[in-house]
């Protein structure tokens, strides 16, 4: 099965197209997969509940060491709530994406870079919507950018 999607920039008149490939089956598996995790996150959202306090991870392997900055969070304890949310979040985190991470490893991508008036000329009259709204976004980018020169 084979893919094709376009990606704009409106502002400095770049695009690209990039063209999926991958078996029925992997699709198949993807769309499923999605679906089952989007009625996981909408019907099963139950709450984990506030127990099993554990201590957060210490100094040597938190963020704020490698951006020297300073955490007050070493002694605090983090709760199942805290750490999981919910039991679709949990799913979501465990399951569903290791599923989709799986099926993009059967997915072979290629990006073709194109120029902007070359990519309007050839998906302008399929993605009218998407192609003015990023247009009206790079002109609201470009006004402020005068503004603040």
């Amino acid at each position: 099965m084979k893919r094709w999607s376009i990606g704009i920039n409106s502002y400095h008149k770049t695009a690209h197209v990039v063209l999926e490939e991958l078996p029925l089956y992997v699709s198949l598996i993807e769309k499923a997969n999605d679906r089952f995790c989007g009625f996981i996150n909408s019907y099963l959202a139950i709450s984990f509940p506030n127990i099993f306090p554990k201590k957060r991870d210490p100094i040597e392997d938190c963020v704020c060491k490698n951006l020297e900055i300073k955490c007050d969070n070493h002694d605090k304890l983090y709760t199942l709530k805290e750490w999981y949310g919910d039991l679709g979040q949990f799913w979501c985190g465990h399951v569903c994406q290791n599923i989709f991470g799986w099926c993009w490893s059967k997915t072979k991508c290629t990006s073709l870079d194109i120029t902007y008036d070359k990519c309007k000329e050839l998906f302008y009259e399929d993605n009218k919507e998407y192609f003015d709204e990023q247009e009206k976004q790079a002109e609201e980018m470009r006004k402020e950018d005068e503004k603040s020169v």
